[in-house]
């Protein structure tokens, strides 16, 4: 298991959702700087 997934458990259903074919370098872009914000709050706040 990924670092990420540990931080963030529903990442990896997020991630599955994703059409990649479909997605801008700015879309995943997005989607990291979201998953990143997600796993900083989490750890602040020492919940997962």
């Amino acid at each position: 298991m990924s670092a990420t997934r540990e931080v963030t458990p529903g990442l990896d259903r997020l991630l599955d959702d994703v059409d990649w074919t479909r997605c801008s370098g700015r879309d995943l872009h997005r989607l990291a700087e979201g998953a990143a914000q997600t796993a900083l709050r989490q750890e602040i706040v020492g919940t997962t």
